[in-house]
């Protein structure tokens, strides 16, 4: 009974400097590396238990938004549902067509203009590719989740959508 009273009174007087809860990341680094000083393993396994104590974490502040671009539940559903319902290019805009134009968007994002009237912007970067010629005779595709591909001669085919 006095071993296990002398432990506990050992365990006491080494762990006081960890007593009080760290404030900081820093300061529980310090109470766990003060604990590794003390001998008695029963001692130091409570100082170890005292000085990793969970530090709370500081709440987020709260996300402030302007009346005319609150993030309503209504407002997403009427987001999603015009663009889900945007006008597919019509058909006569798929398949085989020549190069009028080309022109860099935002870097490494390319606008193509064909000669059956319709534009592509590409909506991937593509870093290392090379460029069709004007005049080059470009494919459109569908792809199988209905987006659609835009690819010339042996090059890779990028992921385009109609223009606006």
């Amino acid at each position: 009974m006095r071993v296990v009273l002398g432990l506990v009174l050992a365990s006491a007087g080494f762990a006081a400097p960890v007593a009080a809860q760290s404030a900081t990341a820093e300061d529980q680094l310090r109470d766990v590396q003060q604990c590794r000083s003390i001998s008695d393993r029963d001692a130091r396994l409570a100082c170890f238990d005292k000085a990793s104590t969970p530090i709370p974490l500081v709440a987020a502040p709260p996300r402030v938004q302007s009346p005319d671009r609150a993030d309503t539940p209504e407002r997403q559903r009427a987001s999603r549902s015009t663009r889900a319902q945007a006008a597919p290019p019509p058909e006569s805009a798929l398949g085989a067509a020549h190069l009028v134009s080309l022109r860099e968007g935002t870097p490494g994002q390319w606008q193509f203009t064909l000669d059956n009237g319709s534009r592509w912007r590409m909506i991937e970067g593509k870093s290392a590719m090379d460029l069709p010629k004007r005049g080059a005779t470009i494919t459109v595709r569908h792809t199988a989740l209905g987006g659609y591909l835009l690819d010339w001669g042996t090059s890779v085919s990028v992921r385009v959508a109609p223009a606006d």
